[in-house]
């Protein structure tokens, strides 16, 4: 489970009683949809380690695993004060010319040199703007440091400075109603807990993500900036119109 977004991976292991289980499994099952999409199988070297496997491309897994500890470990940095949410100007650290992979792999290391001396344990999955030519810096990842005292020292160190020409922005990060219903799905009692702690709003104030549900519904009936503070006003719906309407009012 990636400890940030609270959602499962795309990948799993399985182990069987014995090998003639494990072919049998890959025989019947891959490619089969019987689990809402294709699902595809091959057997693993008996050396293959997963843990290791999130890590060999990069220092700071984000993954931990879907249990008790696992989930445990996604939330524990909110609750003692480790989790920094970073924005950035864009386009950040990567370079014109380089495919979007390796613009994430110079971004990652810009970060690393600028926090790890502040103890990094984790990096969510970076989220670079593209494009994005605005001064005000904008949300880039958030970062997991092994100690408040780390995460405190990186926020007065890094907020508001420029590192290797980028401006860089640091704060907590907070649980928004956003992600406190992500975590009540993973584990209603952590949810709890955060919520005895004042760290998470009530549950009067959680909502599904309406955004992205709605969105997928009717990508062009849908407006994303629907204030959820005030109960009492309705969500505004823009009018679109066609591309194609418009090229032809142009023409006439």
């Amino acid at each position: 489970m990636d400890r940030f977004r609270y959602d499962g991976d795309t990948s799993a292991s399985v182990e069987l009683t014995d090998e003639q289980q494990a072919q049998k499994a890959v025989q019947v099952l891959n490619g089969n949809d019987s689990l809402g999409s294709p699902v595809y199988l091959r057997p693993l070297n008996p050396e293959f380690d997963w843990d290791a496997f999130h890590t060999a491309d990069r220092t700071y897994s984000r993954f931990v695993r879907e249990d008790e500890a696992g989930t445990r470990k996604a939330v524990q940095p909110f609750i003692e004060g480790r989790r920094v949410r970073i924005a950035v100007k864009s386009p950040a650290w990567g370079n014109k010319g380089e495919s979007p992979t390796q613009r994430r792999d110079t971004d990652l290391k810009a970060l690393e040199r600028a926090f790890d001396r502040f103890g990094i344990e984790s990096i969510s999955r970076l989220t670079p703007q593209f494009g994005h030519t605005t001064y005000q810096p904008k949300f880039f990842c958030h970062i997991d440091f092994t100690t408040k005292e780390g995460a405190d020292e990186a926020i007065r160190a890094i907020h508001d400075t420029e590192i290797e020409g980028v401006l860089v922005w640091a704060k907590r990060s907070e649980v928004d109603s956003t992600k406190a219903f992500q975590i009540g799905k993973v584990d209603k009692g952590l949810l709890v807990e955060l919520q005895e702690k004042g760290l998470a709003p009530p549950d009067s104030e959680i909502h599904p993500d309406w955004v992205s549900k709605s969105a997928k519904k009717d990508p062009m009936n849908f407006d994303r900036h629907r204030n959820w503070q005030d109960k009492t006003r309705p969500p505004h719906k823009r009018a679109y119109r066609s591309k194609y309407e418009t090229v032809e009012t142009a023409a006439e």
